[in-house]
């Protein structure tokens, strides 16, 4: 499996999982147990782009004369990892809030 094949795996988790919470088809027990899940996702998300960057942090300076695959710089390397990083910790936020409020969220909706 490729990282992009994580990626999107994870993606497509975290779609599923916010469209089961919609439909109000969990219980408590699995919204925490699927909000850990997404929590873990996170901490992955923000621990890869984070080491990512370390691995070109000394090069950020001339990071417009470095050309990666599909003609993207360094730059927008950068950029890319950045935002991810802020969606891991966006992740995060959102399930630990969701997780510690699945009890009242299942009275609420039901």
């Amino acid at each position: 499996m490729t990282p992009a094949d994580c990626g999107i795996s994870s993606g497509a988790f975290l779609v599923l999982f916010a469209s089961l919470l919609k439909k109000r088809m969990l219980n408590s027990g699995s919204i925490k147990a699927l909000a850990v899940y997404s929590i873990w996702i996170g901490f992955t998300l923000i621990g890869l782009h984070a080491w990512s960057i370390s691995l070109y942090s000394d090069l950020i300076d001339l990071c417009e004369s470095f050309i990666f695959s599909n003609e993207i710089g360094l730059c927008g390397r950068v950029a890319i990892d950045s935002l991810l990083i802020c969606s891991g910790g966006l992740i995060v936020i959102l399930n630990v809030f969701i997780g510690s409020k699945a009890s009242s969220m299942v009275n609420v909706l039901a």
